[in-house]
């Protein structure tokens, strides 16, 4: 069975060319909802300034922010990008991640993956029991030794008989090397990667990390934590699954609070797709109002930048005050010709008027690399 992944475009201002002994180059996000306003523009301007000053071109030619055209990079070629509430509607911005990271990417896809969704070869059985993943999105997080998993919420969302068949199935496909893509495209390299960290000859045939190695135990002990499995939401809103690992994150951050004069320790969330825009803001205020207290910064693969009706706050968000009226104030610059977003008390953002329609790729970027 083929299946087609959707093409990837990249937004220049934010990936950059740059050497393979280079540093990670860090870009510092404003989330100052006071000064976004005024400084969103002089920002990105400086960054462009820097880039060029660092003697750096744009990666293979300027890419227009709704392009279409698939593109493939190297780590070495994308920035780390922390989530900014300064991106606007539209925007999209990319974020390196480190090798555990793209693993646990891979392994939400391969949950995805359309040829595992109702083998042929099964007896068919009633609708409600077909093996049909019907969220969009799945995203994960590894804490300490534990890795957790959530899909939206609401209509759109993982069900039981997913989470307690959906990793065999993938585990199955491995073993028996029928890897499901067909056309040697990112699942068939999805596929072969996972087959080599099961085999533990992952990273180019280096000795397997501790951190990959941990996820290889869970993935043969099915000891994967899932979140919000067939959960509906009353108002029709839909907490997306990264939103609903802010759950587990911030009692880990709780449970392990650092030291405040020291760097923010990252907490990269992984998925399926790049953050929607309100994902991506949420993200940024709860940095910024919550983690970075505890000594903590949630890292994402950066977004897409399209904003979503009937999207709704993490509990974490509406719990904190000063939060929710930061999102609730981004949310205000969205209202523009005769457009009105809105949140109510639950946290489900509603749109009243035209949603401009935004083709950017949802994917976060793809490693050239084969084994790593």
């Amino acid at each position: 069975m083929q299946s087609k992944m959707p093409k990837r475009s990249a937004s220049t201002g934010n990936i950059n060319r740059r050497s393979q002994a280079a540093p990670i180059h860090r870009v510092h996000s404003e989330t100052a909802l006071s000064r976004q306003r005024t400084e969103a523009e002089p920002i990105q301007q400086q960054s462009r300034k820097n880039s060029s000053q660092r003697g750096q071109s744009n990666l293979l030619a300027k890419i227009s922010v709704n392009s279409q055209e698939s593109r493939t990079y190297r780590d070495s070629d994308v920035e780390v990008n922390p989530p900014a509430i300064i991106v606007r509607q539209g925007e999209e911005t990319h974020s390196r991640r480190d090798v555990v990271t793209r693993m646990l990417d891979r392994i939400m896809r391969l949950l995805l993956n359309p040829a595992i969704k109702e083998p042929q070869t099964e007896k068919k059985v009633k609708p409600k029991d077909k093996f049909a993943i019907k969220t969009p999105h799945l995203a994960a997080v590894k804490l300490g030794k534990d890795i957790h998993i959530a899909g939206n919420s609401g209509d759109k969302r993982v069900r039981e008989l997913h989470q307690k068949e959906g990793l065999n199935r993938v585990l199955v496909l491995v073993e028996k090397l029928e890897h499901g893509a067909g056309d040697a495209g990112r699942y068939e390299k999805d596929f072969r990667k996972l087959e080599m960290l099961l085999q533990a000859r992952y990273h180019q045939g280096e000795d397997i990390s501790d951190e990959l190695n941990q996820i290889k135990v869970v993935l043969e002990g099915h000891l994967l934590k899932w979140h919000q499995v067939d959960k509906k939401e009353s108002d029709k809103g839909s907490v997306h699954g990264e939103m609903a690992l802010h759950g587990p994150m911030l009692n880990h951050a709780k449970n392990n609070p650092r030291d405040k004069s020291a760097p923010k320790a990252p907490i990269p969330v992984a998925g399926v797709k790049r953050d929607c825009l309100f994902c991506q803001w949420a993200h940024a205020i709860l940095n910024e109002h919550v983690y970075a207290d505890l000594g903590y910064e949630i890292s994402t693969a950066g977004t897409h930048g399209v904003p979503f009706p009937n999207w709704k706050a993490p509990q974490e968000l509406m719990e904190n005050n000063n939060a929710l009226i930061a999102f609730k104030e981004r949310l205000q610059d969205l209202n523009h010709d005769g457009t009105l977003w809105t949140m109510d008390e639950a946290g489900k953002v509603t749109l009243d008027g035209h949603a401009e329609k935004i083709n950017n790729s949802h994917d976060p970027y793809e490693s050239e690399s084969d084994v790593e």
